[in-house]
């Protein structure tokens, strides 16, 4: 796919038709990357940089954003986002959309609960994220090599190289 992608907001507006509707959601077009629906309640972005979607969700209120998926994880643990499609990123756009339509639409409608939960998490995650981007660790530690291959087992391991090493967090 190369890096230019014109029809990239006319797709997330497709994409998005059911929700814009429902919850009457105003439209926010920059360039052939960017698209932002705000509603009363929740606003989405949505971005396209060199080949990767970028799906976030947030309160109107606040800049703290979290990806769409990063919430669904957070609110279903035992689920797992899982879209196979080649018809990339157009197929993850109806997706995302389904997603905040029926199972997330509760945060469609204000429901912010789990905000501050998944925020400390998430700034914690970041914390740890810094060491093993820091001069603590190199790229071929064990710990740095599953994060960097999605192994969720990262966390605990680099919490008790922390431990370990004495290393506080900021």
């Amino acid at each position: 796919m190369s890096f230019s992608y014109k029809e990239f907001p006319q797709d997330v507006l497709d994409s998005f038709s059911p929700l814009i509707e429902k919850h009457n959601l105003s439209k926010k077009i920059r360039g052939d990357h960017f698209v932002e629906l705000t509603g009363e309640k929740v606003v989405l972005q949505f971005a396209f940089d060199r080949g990767d979607l970028y799906c976030e969700i947030k309160k109107p209120s606040d800049n703290f954003k979290f990806a769409i998926w990063q919430v669904y994880e957070f609110l279903f643990p035992n689920s797992q986002i899982k879209i196979e499609s080649k018809e990339y990123p157009k197929a993850d756009l109806k997706f995302y959309c389904e997603l905040l339509n029926k199972e997330m639409e509760s945060i469609m409608l204000g429901d912010f609960s789990w905000y501050n939960r998944l925020r400390k998490e998430t700034e914690y995650e970041s914390s740890l994220i810094s060491v093993i981007l820091g001069p603590e660790m190199d790229y071929e530690h064990p710990i740095s090599q599953k994060f960097w291959n999605g192994d969720k087992t990262w966390k605990s391991d680099i919490e008790d190289f922390i431990k370990q090493k004495g290393i506080k967090l900021k």
